[in-house]
């Protein structure tokens, strides 16, 4: 399939002269610009990616989350709660 684009001729006569320049057609030029779609990533790319990040993972040795239960708990400990979730 294909389509018609009009162009100024200021545009167009610029984009003979640029595609010229480089030994291609217009339709070549354009697509050599366009943005080009990433190839798909493998299970072993994401896995290697995965291996990665785990590498630089790192744990901090306290609840950073919304873990509620664990945070009463924390802050029983730190301020002498008698009355700390087991």
């Amino acid at each position: 399939m294909s389509q018609s684009l009009e162009l100024p001729d200021k545009v167009y006569h610029a984009l003979l002269k640029a595609a010229r320049a480089k030994g291609q057609t217009p339709v070549g030029w354009i697509e050599e610009k366009l943005p080009k779609e990433p190839a798909p990533v493998t299970p072993e790319e994401r896995e290697a990616a995965n291996a990665r990040l785990r590498e630089l993972t790192v744990s901090l040795g306290y609840a950073t989350g919304i873990d509620n239960e664990q945070i009463d708990a924390d802050l029983a400990a730190e301020y002498g709660n008698d009355h700390a979730p087991h």
